[in-house]
């Protein structure tokens, strides 16, 4: 047996543990290999650093890869980073494989089985000079506590994606905030309004992704153990099956959504499977084609171009190999899969928002907080030493600005930017990101992007910029791209000094604005700059900078 410490003579400090909340793909570092057997037969075992998990744990391993080969629960143990009671501790004490190693209390880390045999990815039996490198997994990150309106903990070890929620683990457990630096109120506030629910229109993507898919153990669609978004349905004879938890022979999957055919004419649609293989198109009680055999089965559909209908796909495998394909054909349209950019997902009930965000540098508390408010589309203001928290789409106007609390002779408003300014400001915001529907949370394909049709109309081509979305899903991160452009864009500004009623008022907030200068009644802004401008005696007054939200 040779063992290798990878981490030796590395500094400390150049070695950044990872902070995560939600789902991510994690490769994590290097840390230690055992190589047991002789060479070329010999197995290889490594231990992989994931991240810092603050003693509370992370939720769940995914899945993990070995350069591109899947491990089975057999082949790993998952070390979700509590705080440890002792060496012996089942959970988080010492490993039976790296017995001479310590607890990691406070840390996720994970030992792996790499392939070996006939398996394809055996490391080199020298892992010193040629480390076993090649190692992924897909994790459910930080647990932590739940906290109630008034900072008590309303639930503990619990799995961390609401944004109120990783605030507030970010406020006690990072920072260490008192209970009284935080209004726990907005919080609460925050966490039931990104629960709350609402149907996508997936139609409004720039362009098809794939269908949503159901992937149920056994096959009598009972019970559940996945679902994603599929690009396209396709299949190709394998003995595995399509999803990690699946039996290979005892599956079923149901795939829901919309069709968009690309030609008025009559198209024929082909289904290739082995088991039971049934499709739905417009009319979802009478299918169109309905096999219980193993096959290629086909059927015919008078189709409108570009029109949307509904679609259903159902497939169930009893035994042998799995394979399934869903084509179309034309007389215009040669034979093929049925393309990603003409099915769109199914329009089921979501929440509105999510926080998957990685910390994997070091950051200020306030660029923490900003990266976590950028997936709700809010901010956070700080009053007194009292850190609110608010989701732009949340929020109703706080404050009225009229003639009666604006200060004579100080009010003005202009352009944001000028005609030049204008036409070089970016008219598409593209997200850089994981999609959180795919399979293997992989980059957003095809690119997701929101346009400004009007700006773009203005400067006569397409500016692009880029967004760090993170992980998310589609729906999610369009809304996050609009908020973003919205910001990045509104044209108006607005300026004066306003009375002593309006010392309430702080950057972040609402507001409308009644004035006769311009004949606006009640137009909405968002203050941007409030700055006290009182001294000594004086009379209180605020000078404020607003950005036209209508």
């Amino acid at each position: 047996m040779t063992f290798v410490d990878h981490l030796k003579g590395n500094r400390p400090e150049d070695l950044v543990l990872e902070v995560a909340f939600g789902k991510h793909v994690i490769a994590g570092d290097l840390a230690k290999s055992i190589v047991t057997g002789a060479d070329p037969t010999h197995v290889v075992t490594v231990q992989q650093i994931l991240g810092e998990a603050y003693g509370r744990g992370w939720n769940a391993v995914r899945g993990v890869w070995f350069r591109g080969t899947n491990r089975d629960s057999t082949q790993y143990k998952f070390y979700p980073g509590i705080s440890s009671p002792g060496n012996g501790d089942a959970t988080q004490g010492i490993d039976s494989v790296f017995d001479d190693d310590t607890p990691h209390s406070n840390t996720a880390w994970i030992r792996v089985e790499c392939p070996n045999g006939s398996e394809v990815g055996i490391p080199e039996f020298d892992t010193k000079s040629s480390p076993p490198t090649g190692f992924t997994g897909i994790f459910e990150c930080q647990k932590g506590d739940v906290y109630d309106s008034s900072g008590g903990v309303a639930s503990s070890n619990s799995y961390l994606t609401n944004p109120a929620d990783v605030l507030g683990f970010g406020c006690k457990e990072i920072r260490r905030y008192a209970n009284s630096r935080i209004d726990w109120n907005s919080l609460a506030t925050l966490r039931t309004f990104c629960s709350t629910t609402e149907t996508p229109d997936y139609t409004t993507l720039p362009q098809g992704v794939g269908l949503s898919g159901d992937y149920f153990d056994g096959a009598g669609f009972s019970f559940k153990v996945e679902s994603r978004v599929d690009p396209v349905i396709q299949y190709d004879l394998s003995t595995g099956a399509p999803a990690l938890e699946l039996d290979p022979a005892d599956f079923a999957v149901r795939w829901r959504g919309k069709i968009r055919f690309k030609y008025t004419e009559n198209y024929t649609l082909h289904l290739v499977h082995n088991g039971s293989g049934k499709l739905w198109i417009n009319n979802m009680s009478t299918p169109l084609i309905d096999q219980s055999a193993s096959g290629t089965h086909t059927a015919n559909f008078s189709a409108t171009a570009d029109q949307y209908y509904d679609i259903q796909l159902e497939w169930t495998n009893a035994s042998g190999d799995s394979e399934f394909r869903f084509e179309w054909s034309s007389a215009t349209q040669a034979q093929q899969v049925v393309p990603q950019d003409r099915l769109y997902p199914f329009a089921s009930s979501v929440v509105k928002f999510r926080t998957h965000l990685a910390v994997t540098q070091r950051t200020t508390f306030d660029d923490f907080l900003r990266r976590v408010m950028f997936t709700c589309n809010g901010g956070f203001q700080e009053a007194d030493g009292v850190l609110k928290f608010f989701s732009y789409d949340q929020t109703s106007t706080s404050f009225a600005f009229t003639e009666s609390n604006i200060v004579a002779n100080t009010f003005r408003f202009y352009p944001r930017f000028s005609q030049q300014e204008l036409l070089q400001l970016p008219n598409r915001f593209i997200a850089d990101g994981r999609d959180l529907e795919s399979r293997y949370l992989e980059k957003f394909d095809p690119p997701l992007y929101y346009d400004m049709p009007a700006l773009q109309t203005a400067a006569g081509r397409i500016i692009e910029e880029t967004i760090a979305i993170g992980n998310s899903t589609r729906w999610q991160a369009l809304k996050n791209l609009a908020h973003y452009a919205k910001m990045k864009t509104q044209p108006l500004v607005c300026e004066f000094r306003g009375m002593p009623s309006t010392l309430a008022v702080l950057p972040g907030d609402k507001v409308t604005v009644t004035h006769s200068i311009p004949g606006w009644t009640n137009k909405e802004f968002i203050c941007v700059e409030a700055t006290d401008l009182s001294i000594d005696s004086s009379t209180d007054e605020r000078s404020f900078k607003l950005l036209n939200w209508d």
